[in-house]
């Protein structure tokens, strides 16, 4: 059964809606393997509710997709739960030493403000002296030549095109090997080839260090490449949470899923 949220909808479709998604989500209660734990969170503008009652857990190693359609919520959700803006309810419980999120938490935005003036080179080794990092020259020339930054490595940011301020930007997301990064469209304005290349490094070094992946994106093939779990967003509400194989058994595909659920 398929269920088309529509922008023009009446009360009693909404209810009908909520009904029939409750069915989708699925989670296990098990505190073992959660990373983080997100009860009734709930995050406000002045009057206007962005997150409304979200209950989810992130569970170590289970990289989450977080889809949702533009001002379902997603990015203000990322941005509390690292830390950056501060919940008007509700609790986040994290599995892990959480005095300093700045150490343990990566993030990568849509878009970032780099000082003009500063290259990639400078703004790599202030990262490194700001978290006082113990990495060793040869993991950050890893770094350096996974992300493709080497040949504009001393070139000002004023200079970077909008693809490379990318790949600096998600290079800096990792360069503290967190307990779990959260990636927000992060493949807007790559090159097909340098976009799979990043994919598969990403997932590599995620995996090798501990790393836990949270994805927002609307690529279908960076879903599938990365999830391991789904998670929906729907007007500031959770209306999926369901592993990737059995939303393609129930959906057929993950494009159906969106169909369904991304207006």
């Amino acid at each position: 059964m398929k269920f088309k949220i529509k922008k023009n909808k009446n009360e009693l479709i909404d209810k009908k809606i909520k009904i029939d998604l409750e069915n989708f989500i699925e989670e296990d209660s098990n505190d073992l393997n959660k990373l983080i734990s997100i009860k009734n969170l709930q995050k406000k503008f002045g009057k206007k509710e962005v997150l409304k009652d979200v209950n989810f857990s992130i569970k170590k190693g289970e990289h989450l997709c977080l889809l949702g359609s533009n001002g379902a919520g997603k990015t203000v959700l990322i941005e509390t739960i690292s830390g950056l803006l501060e919940p008007n309810g509700g609790s986040i419980e994290y599995f892990f030493d959480s005095t300093e999120l700045n150490k343990q938490i990566g993030i990568q935005f849509q878009s970032i403000d780099l000082p003009s003036s500063l290259t990639p080179l400078d703004i790599i080794d202030f990262f490194i002296d700001l978290y006082k990092l113990n990495i060793t020259k040869e993991e950050i020339d890893n770094l350096i030549d996974a992300f493709k930054i080497r040949n504009y490595i001393n070139t000002k940011s004023s200079k970077l095109s909008g693809g490379q301020k990318q790949r600096l930007n998600v290079l800096l997301s990792l360069i503290n090997k967190p307990k779990i990064i959260f990636l927000d469209e992060f493949s807007t304005g790559l090159d097909f080839l340098i976009k799979n290349q990043i994919e598969e490094f990403i997932l590599n070094y995620a995996n090798n260090n501990n790393i836990t992946i949270v994805v927002v994106s609307h690529d279908v093939d960076e879903i599938n490449f990365f999830a391991k779990r789904i998670v929906v967003l729907y007007d500031g509400k959770i209306v999926l949470n369901i592993s990737k194989e059995k939303a393609i058994e129930k959906f057929g595909s993950i494009r159906n899923l969106m169909k369904n659920y991304i207006t």
